[in-house]
């Protein structure tokens, strides 16, 4: 045993020991950075998000996005998977097309976080005016962010909207 100690080796084991745990604690609270502090940037992009789509700011919306296309949304069209910045812009701006006004909010929001990984399950809702006529669309927001150089960036997004069929309780279309 003194041999191990005398030689170092424990000292050795017990740095590697401490580096593997600081990577640990660094890898879900990296430096310079609060749960806090990012929950706060995550519903600040949140709001950003909702405050762009109602004033129809395509423009401010990509700014969300990360620079490369590594980056999807999904909605509830037979249509509605959007991969890449031009994708997405190109459905959001469809969305505007089809209504005269629109303006969203987002709430009921959960968010986790690991890391540079974060995540979220929020309710929405989508008031618009089409061919004069206003609809209220309640729906739900799942989406992943990805803290970068840039910030926190969305990565991963799906808007859906609930079968307005189903009464509560009901997890499939009663058969008739």
């Amino acid at each position: 045993m003194n041999k191990f100690c005398g030689s170092g080796f424990l000292t050795a084991a017990l740095a590697v020991i401490l580096v593997l745990v600081g990577i640990a604690y660094f890898q879900h609270h990296p430096l310079g950075r609060s749960a806090e502090d990012d929950k706060v940037e995550i519903l600040t992009l949140l709001e950003t998000y909702a405050g762009a789509y109602s004033r129809e700011d395509t423009d401010a919306i990509i700014a969300q996005l990360p620079d490369d296309d590594e980056v999807i949304f999904l909605g509830s069209t037979a249509d509605g998977i959007s991969k890449g910045r031009d994708a997405i812009r190109d459905q959001i701006d469809r969305d505007m097309e089809q209504t005269e006004k629109v303006a969203m909010t987002i709430t009921g929001r959960e968010i986790d976080i690991n890391g540079n990984t974060a995540w979220i399950a929020a309710d929405s809702v989508i008031h618009a005016t089409i061919k004069g006529q206003s609809l209220v669309f309640p729906g739900r927001l799942t989406a992943v962010f990805e803290h970068t150089d840039k910030g926190w960036v969305w990565r991963q997004a799906n808007f859906s909207l609930p079968l307005g069929a189903m009464s509560q309780g009901q997890s499939f279309p009663r058969k008739e």
